[in-house]
């Protein structure tokens, strides 16, 4: 309960009072020490609300700063590309995975845990909830056995849409909101380290061995060569168009350079193609160039989806980007 100043005055002359009349008249300065105790409480109460509120809010600023690495633990060890240490320290100042596909903390809690708001998710389940209500079956199972470990986590999200064999690797960037994210890399025919994707996760539970699932992949800090816009609410099996932008450095006099753009449409967690097609289009310049795909889902969405978008280098990827999509 709290009060107010008025309040406060009220339930001490209340209580001065009381007591006046069950001792009887004070003797002597009696009195005048009451009075002067009642200013001194006064004088007390009003220097302690502030100070009780300012306590109160650093308290809330440290734990707000703490539930990060509360949520995502300290233990990630992701496998790292081979010398990819260094490199990755160079790439980090460039690195800004705050940016895109932040978790949003939009939804119902959890089990009725505050600190577990539910949001949709893109692999291997559509939604937290999900993912909490499943996750550990499937870990013990086998069919996610690495959901507790982040970097294997974004690695296996990007090779289910890339394919295997192609060297990915992760390296962790840090917390974002209530999760953290990986940089997905993989290795040229020079050995020189390529950023393939910032994939952002979270956990299922308040836990540092609970399972991750995926929000959200972008490219943000590695110059945004190729970015996926907000795809549209998907109504039934009809046509959605999905478009995005690509960068390319002129690598001729020409100043043009081509991109082709692979796209897909799943439902979360699923292998299946429902929807796939690409773009290739012509970047003059240094500019950005609008890349857009039309997808036709042979049957609806039964769960919310995933659509991705990447680029490859002859057979390999060379960049990847993903987002939630609403039926």
């Amino acid at each position: 309960m709290t009060y107010d100043e008025r309040d406060l005055e009220q339930l001490l002359r209340s209580a001065l009072d009381t007591e006046a009349r069950r001792q009887g008249e004070p003797a002597g300065d009696g009195l005048a020490r009451i009075r002067e105790r009642a200013q001194r409480r006064r004088r007390w109460s009003g220097w302690m609300k502030p100070t009780l509120a300012l306590a109160g809010a650093a308290a809330v600023g440290a734990a707000v700063v703490a539930a990060p690495q509360y949520l995502t633990g300290s233990d990630d060890k992701p496998g790292l590309v081979a010398g990819a240490s260094n490199r990755s320290a160079e790439l980090s100042p460039s690195v800004s995975p705050s940016t895109p596909a932040t978790p949003v903390l939009s939804g119902t809690p959890i089990g009725g845990d505050q600190a577990l708001p539910d949001m949709a998710t893109v692999w291997p389940y559509p939604s937290r909830r999900i993912g909490h209500d499943k996750a550990d079956g499937d870990v013990a199972s086998g069919r996610y056995p690495d959901l507790a470990d982040a970097g294997k986590t974004a690695v296996d999200f990007v090779a289910s849409f890339v394919g295997d064999g192609q060297g990915l690797a992760a390296v962790r960037l840090g917390p974002v909101a209530a999760g953290v994210a990986m940089q997905v890399q993989r290795k040229d025919g020079n050995g020189e380290v390529v950023p393939v994707s910032n994939v952002y996760l979270v956990r299922v539970r308040v836990a540092d061995d609970a399972p991750y699932v995926v929000v959200g992949a972008s490219r943000a800090g590695m110059g945004d060569t190729l970015t996926i816009a907000p795809p549209p609410r998907l109504r039934g099996t009809a046509t959605v168009t999905v478009t995005g932008n690509v960068r390319r450095a002129a690598p001729d006099l020409t100043g043009k350079s081509a991109a082709t753009i692979r796209v897909s449409l799943r439902e979360s967690g699923s292998p299946d193609d429902l929807g796939l097609g690409r773009d290739t289009v012509t970047v003059i310049g240094a500019g950005p160039q609008t890349w857009s795909v039309e997808l036709s889902p042979f049957r609806q969405l039964a769960t919310p989806g995933v659509v991705a978008a990447w680029t490859t280098d002859e057979k390999l990827v060379t960049e990847f980007v993903a987002a939630p999509i609403s039926p």
